[in-house]
Order: C-alpha cells, then sequence, then structure tokens
C-alpha cells in the first residue's frame, strides 16, 4: 500500500514537474516570439527612418536649388533695371526679344512661384524634422530598454 502511495506520488510529480517544463518551453517560446518580433518592429523603425531622412535630404536640396533660382532671378531684375536698348530673354536655348516691362512681370511672377515653392518645401522640412526627432527618440528608447534587458 505504500509502494502505491509512492507510485502515485511520483506519478503525480512527473505530471507537474512536466507541466511545469512545458509551460517553461512554452515561455521561452513565447519570449523568442517577442523577441523576434520586437527586433522587426526596431527594424521596421529603422527603415522608417532611413527613408525619412532620404526625404528629408530631398527637401533640403529642392529647397537650396529653388533660392538659387530666386538669387539669380534678383540679379536678372536688378541687371534689366539697369539695362538700356534692346532686352532679350532665354526661352529653352533661344534667345527672344521681348519688351522690359514683360521681361520684368516674368521674373517677378517666376520668383513669387518660387518663394511660395519656398514656403511649402520649409513646411516639409520642418514636419520631417519633427518626425525624425520623435522616431529617433523611440529607436534610443527601444535600444536602451533592450540593453537594461539583457543586463538584467
Amino acid at each position: 500500500m505504500y509502494y502505491k502511495q509512492d507510485k502515485i506520488y511520483l506519478e503525480f510529480r512527473k505530471n507537474v514537474e512536466g507541466e511545469k517544463m512545458e509551460k517553461e518551453d512554452n515561455d521561452k517560446d513565447n519570449d523568442k516570439e517577442n523577441d523576434k518580433e520586437k527586433e522587426k518592429a526596431k527594424e521596421r523603425e529603422i527603415e522608417n527612418y532611413q527613408v525619412l531622412q532620404q526625404q528629408f535630404q530631398f527637401v533640403v536640396l529642392q529647397k537650396q536649388q529653388l533660392k538659387m533660382q530666386a538669387i539669380e532671378i534678383d540679379q536678372s531684375s536688378k541687371e534689366l533695371k539697369t539695362a538700356t536698348g534692346d532686352v532679350y530673354k532665354l526661352t529653352g536655348p533661344i534667345l527672344i526679344k521681348g519688351k522690359k516691362e514683360e521681361i520684368a512681370k516674368d521674373l517677378n511672377e517666376n520668383k513669387t512661384a518660387i518663394e511660395s515653392k519656398i514656403d511649402l518645401l520649409e513646411k516639409q522640412e520642418e514636419k520631417l524634422k519633427k518626425s525624425l526627432g520623435d522616431l529617433r527618440k523611440l529607436i534610443e528608447r527601444r535600444i536602451a530598454s533592450e540593453r537594461e534587458s539583457q543586463s538584467s
């Protein structure tokens, strides 16, 4: 009778320990899956950050190009004011004779259009800066929390 109780107890312990081991294995598997998901999320965030950086660089480049065009227009307007005699404007690869007032009007219209584009690009640049800063902070927090969990 004592033997039977020991046998039942041992079988019970085996089942309990088996359940514990199975639970530990499941926990380990869940931890691995969570780690993989966290790693994928971090990779996506880093990829998004890189895409935002490229967009930011493109916007800055466009803005610089437009500012250069605005400077050229200003210089052309100054030259036009002091010009005497015939005045020509460049249309594609051709120089076309034009009236001083019409050319000045075209230059002013072009400058206004360029300034509007620059304003839009500056707003876009600010949004991208904010998004980059927010995403950078998120990535830094994620990396810091990973380091803390690894050191624990």
